[in-house]
Order: structure tokens, then C-alpha cells, then sequence
């Protein structure tokens, strides 16, 4: 998304929320950051979602092969 659509975006939401509050005075700030925050969290949830509908099918969310719910798996770790 390029910056001036990310921008109106933001505008357009935080303006909303600013009426959803009443329209109160003084308080612009508030409205933008919560914004702000809002898209990049939908923006977040949407690249999870698209990178598990593109996980193979044995890591998206499945068991590993010859593992029990709740098996603790073991890692060896070497110091050189």
C-alpha cells in the first residue's frame, strides 16, 4: 500500500472514530494513533491469514508427523 492511500485510510478511520466519540474537541491525536493501530492490526491478521493459507499442509497448524498432542519435542544444541 503506498503512503498517501495508507494516509486517507488512516484519515478516513480516525475520523470516524472521532465521531463515534462524539466529535469532542481537542483530541485529534487520539483518534489518529487508535487509527493507526487499528489498520496495522488488520494488516497484521491479513498476512498471518495468507501465510497459512500458503503453508504446506503439515505446518499449518497440524501436528508434525509422529508427534502426540502435548509431546514435548527435544533439541540438541552443540557448543563449539
Amino acid at each position: 500500500m503506498k503512503d498517501h492511500e495508507k494516509q486517507q485510510q488512516t484519515a478516513l478511520l480516525a475520523y470516524q472514530f472521532w465521531m463515534d466519540r462524539g466529535c469532542p474537541v481537542g483530541s485529534p491525536a487520539e483518534d489518529w494513533f487508535r487509527a493507526e493501530r487499528a489498520l496495522h492490526s488488520r494488516q497484521s491478521e491479513e498476512v498471518a491469514a495468507d501465510a497459512a493459507d500458503e503453508a504446506p499442509a503439515d505446518v499449518a497448524g497440524l501436528d508434525p508427523p509422529d508427534s502426540a498432542p502435548g509431546t514435548t519435542l527435544a533439541v540438541a544444541v552443540s557448543s563449539r
